[in-house]
């Protein structure tokens, strides 16, 4: 039997929902694959590092490319990784997602962005 998280994984794109420290939640749809016995994400947004550093309790559902929810939200916990993860993950996520995950990979040979791995697991 699968997993919540294998399953969440299997998904094209889920909305990850962090909450800032005033309680707003900020939902944004990511590209989920699978690593370590959950499900893991690549971002370059530093502003949801930051708010998985304050507060690692989110919520995930499988979501459309825009965000549209596909059904109702899981509670769930995320952990950032540590730097040594960010290849093996952005590996997954160029064989998953061809195009922008190749982009990504590119990217960040080159310097031009800062990303980090965030593991999620329900």
């Amino acid at each position: 039997m699968d997993s919540p998280n294998n399953a969440l994984a299997d998904h094209k794109y889920v909305l990850l929902t962090t909450l800032k420290r005033d309680g707003t939640a900020v939902p944004t749809p990511v590209g989920p694959v699978h690593y370590l016995d959950g499900v893991a994400v690549i971002t370059r947004a530093q502003g949801k590092v930051k708010r998985i550093r304050n507060n690692p309790s989110v919520t995930v559902a499988p979501c459309t490319f825009r965000g549209r929810l596909l059904s109702e939200p899981t509670k769930a916990h995320a952990e950032i990784l540590a730097d040594d993860h960010i290849d093996a993950v952005l590996d997954l996520v160029a064989a998953k997602y061809r195009l922008s995950g190749g982009m990504l990979k590119r990217r960040r040979k080159k310097g031009a962005d800062t990303f980090s791995a965030i593991r999620i697991t329900t």
